[in-house]
Order: C-alpha cells, then sequence, then structure tokens
C-alpha cells in the first residue's frame, strides 16, 4: 500500500480556531457585571421610589404646616382690648406673660391632648373620635399615609399687638427608627438625615375692630 492511500484512510482533522469555548475566569466575570449592573439599577429605583415618598410627605407636611397657621390666624379674631391672649382657648394662651419684644414660647406640641395612639403624628391620623381641638387637620393626611407626622409651634412677642407665629411639622424618613419619635420630642428635628422638617411663619396681629 503506498503513503498515498495510507493517508486517504485516515479521519480528517477539524478545526478548532474560533470554537473556543468560555473558560469559568469568564464566566465568573460576566457573573459579577451583570450582578454589579442589576444592583446599580436596583439602588436607582429605590432611591426614584424614596425620593417620591419624600417629595410626597413633604407636600403633605406644608399642607399641615399651613393648616396649623391658619388655625392660629383664626384664633387671633378672638384677641381683643378685652379679651387678652391669655383667655384664648388653644394656642395664643402659651404666649409668655407679660409682654416682651422677641420673649418666645419655645416650641409646643400643636395638639397635646391627641390620644396616645395618635402620639406618633401629633397632628394627624384618621381617628375621628380623637381628642384634638382640631379635626378639621383630619382631612389633610390621607388614610393610606397613616399617623406619621409630628407637629410643633412657637410664638414671639414682635409687639405687644403683634406676635410672629412658627409651625413646624416633622416626619420620619423610610427606615428610621419610628419608634424613637413615637412621642414626637421637640429635638427630632435636630436629626438630620433620618428625619425631614418644614416651618412655616406667619405673624398674628389683636383685633382692633372690636373693642
Amino acid at each position: 500500500m503506498t503513503h498515498a492511500a495510507k493517508t486517504s484512510t485516515q479521519a480528517p482533522r477539524t478545526s478548532t480556531h474560533g470554537k473556543r469555548g468560555f473558560t469559568m475566569v469568564e464566566i465568573l466575570i460576566a457573573s459579577v457585571i451583570a450582578i454589579s449592573a442589576s444592583l446599580a439599577v436596583l439602588t436607582l429605583q429605590t432611591a426614584s421610589i424614596n425620593g417620591t415618598s419624600n417629595s410626597r410627605d413633604m407636600s403633605l407636611a406644608l399642607n399641615l404646616a399651613e393648616h396649623l397657621l391658619s388655625s392660629i390666624q383664626a384664633e387671633a379674631i378672638l384677641w381683643t382690648d378685652t379679651r387678652p391672649t391669655g383667655s384664648m382657648p388653644t394656642y395664643l394662651k402659651n404666649l409668655p406673660e407679660p409682654f416682651i419684644v422677641d420673649t418666645s414660647s419655645g416650641w409646643m406640641s400643636a395638639w397635646p391632648q391627641m390620644a396616645e395612639e395618635q402620639r406618633t403624628g401629633s397632628m394627624g391620623g384618621d381617628d375621628q373620635t380623637s381628642a384634638s381641638p382640631d379635626l378639621g387637620v383630619l382631612q389633610e393626611i390621607p388614610k393610606t399615609r397613616g399617623a406619621r407626622f409630628c407637629s410643633q409651634y412657637r410664638l414671639t412677642w414682635l409687639r405687644a399687638d403683634l406676635v410672629r407665629a412658627e409651625a413646624r411639622v416633622m416626619w420620619a424618613y423610610r427606615g428610621a427608627d419610628v419608634d424613637k419619635y413615637k412621642e414626637c420630642p421637640i429635638a427630632m428635628a435636630g436629626d438630620v438625615g433620618r428625619v425631614g422638617t418644614v416651618t412655616l411663619p406667619t405673624t398674628v396681629m389683636k383685633n382692633v375692630f372690636v373693642r
């Protein structure tokens, strides 16, 4: 048998060029990249959800602060020469006496009469039997948001017939220890990064049109 014949009976050789499989290292690298990308997307989605929630809470807090200031302004209509601030039913009675310019009451809870189970949001909730003197504020908080807002106010003398009123509404961010703020402590406003805060000012004046 010739050399040529022997050669013709051998199985043809196949080229492995371009058909090499993935190595374990390449698979691990691809997995790490895929996981990192997924985590980045998840982080962005979480940040977006938290941002939307905080924006909604801020909008509600602004409404609550405006409501509180409106309530204080409404009470000021009763403040006359014959009816001093000390006889006011809810807010202005807490002005320090006697009158001294720039003397402040300090921050106070807006609704200290709120039932204990409602104290987490001492300016809200959905309990229509609450002992709060201002049930109108309940309309400002959707039931889906819960009673998670703390409200405080501060009164400062500007003149004997003029007062600066400030309303401060706070809420705990997602992930914060809500139980820590259950009693709405005054120091709650200092927990930057855990608590959101909005503060609105206004002025109220003695009703000089009633004698």
